[in-house]
């Protein structure tokens, strides 16, 4: 489930995750971000750089090992009242959004 830059995965093991989604930069369609040639007169610039490594489109903030004792079947939020809902063994439970608990 999305909450603004965040996304709640439940897991089969009863654990609760929370990750933040970043922003990606657009990607070049020819792989290559500098279209200018380097200049000769520059030494540094005759040196290979190591490529950079792309970056991560998620990151885990938080995990919650024991948000429920068995498997998390579904989640939902209700934005007004800043409330997680899960779904989970037959049972729904209601959740700080901020607090998890």
């Amino acid at each position: 489930v999305c909450a603004g830059d965040r996304i709640l995965v439940g897991l089969n093991s009863g654990a609760l995750r929370v990750y933040r989604l970043n922003e990606l930069p657009p990607s070049e369609p020819n792989g290559s971000a500098n279209t200018n040639p380097p200049d000769s007169d520059d030494d540094a610039s005759l040196t290979p750089q190591p490529p950079q490594p792309p970056p991560k489109p998620t990151d885990l903030l938080r995990e919650v090992e024991k948000f429920s004792t068995r498997a998390i079947e579904q989640l939902a939020i209700v934005k007004e009242a800043t409330t997680l809902v899960s779904l989970s063994n037959y049972y729904i439970s209601l959740h700080n959004l901020q607090t998890y608990e």
